[in-house]
């Protein structure tokens, strides 16, 4: 008896994940957003053209996260899918693995009858030795078998503990020309987008499949925090790590006391501008990774470093006291400040 879930009559696979999908309303781009599952395959999906997918072990995965995402019954869909491909004219699916089956040929090979100890013997006069030899050895057996017990008493044996093993985690399948994303962020828990398409699940993302490209804009926003918003060259995997700036920190209060450790930055002028902790560009971590814009006043602990793209447009003071522009107009400056 089949413990299968019901299928619906008449109605494919892809029809019902398209209905569950727009149940929910999203759209196609929004599930391969969820999924990290390129949306033209999405598309094949749904659309039931099953040859436009690549390979089973990559193909199941697909079914299983689309599934997930639109709230349908992950068995259900990848039994109806096991069935659509396999009659899929071109498809080859892949089949559940048989347990080999032990194979006689009784016409070719017919097994021999082992010759008798007793034949051997037959004809010379000693065939009454064999039964006698049996006999000694088979008392000489039970008598060792006796006194090892005596001497050697068995422990006894605990029944064999059943292997535990801890369920490994759903890893989106390795997709041909994409890149995988892994961003961190200080504090943890903030928004991530690329291009404008916000990540499902907030920082840390762990090699999320994307595609490459050269100048994506990422942007990096938890609320009260300075939001990080940088272009970053997608073309190979990329592992980053974003230290978010508190507002309070990055804006600064005009009239308030300035410590003497800190630099206070005054934008004069819209400039690219990184700052980073310790004396290096990206030697520590990473305080701002963005263009400011005039009016905005920054304030930094010491030490740090800085990469100015527009040095003509920022003012520092150290401690309080201005020590001017950090550069010409338009000179890209890297510049390191060390506590007095």
């Amino acid at each position: 008896m089949s413990d299968s879930p019901p299928t619906p009559s008449g109605q494919h696979l892809g029809a019902l994940l398209a209905e569950a999908r727009r149940s929910k309303g999203l759209e196609l781009s929004d599930v391969a957003e969820v999924t990290h599952v390129r949306k033209e395959y999405l598309r094949a999906l749904e659309e039931g053209r099953y040859q436009d997918l690549p390979e089973d072990v990559y193909a199941r995965n697909f079914v299983k996260l689309y599934a997930q995402a639109v709230g349908f019954d992950e068995r259900q869909a990848l039994q109806l899918f096991s069935q659509e491909r396999r009659s899929t004219p071109g498809v080859v699916a892949a089949e559940p693995e048989a347990k080999p089956e032990l194979e006689v040929d009784l016409v070719a090979a017919p097994p021999k009858e082992p010759r008798r100890l007793g034949a051997l013997w037959q004809g010379t006069g000693l065939s009454w030795l064999v039964p006698s030899l049996l006999v000694v050895g088979a008392l000489v057996g039970v008598a060792v078998w006796a006194f090892n017990s005596l001497l050697f008493p068995a422990s006894p044996v605990s029944p064999a503990q059943p292997e535990v093993v801890a369920p490994q985690p759903l890893t989106p399948p390795r997709v041909e020309n994409l890149v995988l994303l892994s961003v961190t962020s200080d504090p943890p828990g903030a928004e991530v987008s690329l291009d404008g398409f916000v990540f499902a699940n907030p920082t840390p993302i762990v090699n999320a499949p994307v595609t490459p490209g050269r100048d994506r804009l990422l942007r990096v926003a938890l609320e009260g925090f300075e939001t990080f918003e940088a272009p970053i060259d997608l073309t190979f995997d990329r592992n980053l790590s974003v230290a978010l700036t508190p507002l309070a920190t990055a804006e600064g209060a005009v009239g308030a006391p300035v410590a003497a450790d800190s630099i206070t930055l005054v934008v004069e002028a819209t400039s690219w501008l990184e700052v980073y902790s310790g004396t290096s560009r990206g030697g520590g971590a990473t305080l701002l990774f963005r263009n400011v814009q005039p009016g905005e006043t920054l304030t930094f602990p010491l030490p740090v470093f800085l990469h100015v793209g527009n040095a003509g447009g920022i003012v520092a003071s150290l401690g309080g006291q201005e020590i001017g522009r950090l550069g010409a107009s338009g000179e890209v400056v890297g510049r390191a400040f060390t506590a007095p």
